[in-house]
């Protein structure tokens, strides 16, 4: 028997869009799609954006934004044709027949009475913003994400630069969310060879990761499911909190990988 999932995501993206492939071409199909408002996606950029210049400043602030306008971080399309990019989350789910909701708070109480609807066995997110423990609680088994870097090593934001970065080996780590930050149990990682990205930039390492994400949450899944997989407690102490990755060190990571 499959299990009741739900799909979570603030906006629409690439890793979510390959999550919730996945899940379909694994026949777990989403009882429904959460996908977050014009609203609460302009909401949150704004925050994002004052949050990034408080800390940063001006200078770095504008160079974030011209690279991830150029680069087109949110949706990022593949060069080869093993990386067709699915389509937007919205016509994905549509095509499916799966029910699409708009939310523009996924905390607020109208979002969990429509979540608490489904009885899910899983929400799955698909890039999503800090849960709270009310919708934590929601699902009978628990919150899966997928975070594209080696937990608990590398947390937080722009991981696949730091893993290269810093060493760490590349691939997906599949979790159950807490109210922490990438500080959940680990259910499994889904390790990406390094000879296989040897050739590529950091974006086009992004997309590969990005690409396998539906096939690391359906394994995760099934594992767990059929008893294969047993959630790993994190050992915190262990990893490392990382912030956006500054213009300077996304240079020095680009010419880290010329030099391979």
């Amino acid at each position: 028997m499959n299990p009741n999932i739900v799909f979570i995501a603030l906006y629409d993206n690439s890793h979510g869009r390959y999550v919730l492939q996945g899940l379909i071409d694994a026949k777990m199909r989403p009882c429904a799609v959460f996908v977050g408002s014009t609203r609460s996606t302009l909401r949150y950029r704004y925050r994002s954006i004052i949050r990034y210049l408080r800390n940063k400043g001006l200078r770095e602030t504008i160079d974030r934004l011209v690279y991830r306008t150029f680069t087109g971080k949110d949706v990022i399309r593949g060069k080869g044709s093993e990386d067709v990019l699915p389509p937007d989350l919205c016509t994905l789910a549509r095509r499916y027949d799966i029910p699409v909701i708009r939310f523009d708070t996924i905390n607020q109480e109208q979002t969990l009475q429509a979540l608490r609807h489904y009885k899910p066995d899983f929400l799955v997110l698909g890039g999503a913003p800090l849960l709270r423990r009310a919708v934590l609680d929601i699902p009978r088994h628990g919150v899966i994400n997928t975070h594209p870097a080696k937990l608990p090593e590398i947390r937080g934001m722009d991981v696949v630069g730091w893993s290269i970065f810093q060493g760490a080996p590349l691939g997906l780590t599949v979790f159950f969310v807490d109210e922490g930050v990438d500080t959940g149990p680990i259910l499994y990682f889904h390790e990406v060879p390094v000879p296989a990205i040897s050739s590529l930039t950091l974006e086009q390492i992004e997309q590969k990761l990005q690409s396998q994400a539906g096939v690391a949450t359906v394994k995760a899944i099934q594992g767990f499911l059929s008893g294969q997989l047993a959630p790993q407690t994190q050992v915190k102490q262990a990893g490392k909190l990382y912030r956006a990755l500054p213009g300077a060190t996304r240079r020095k990571v680009k010419q880290m990988l010329l030099q391979r």
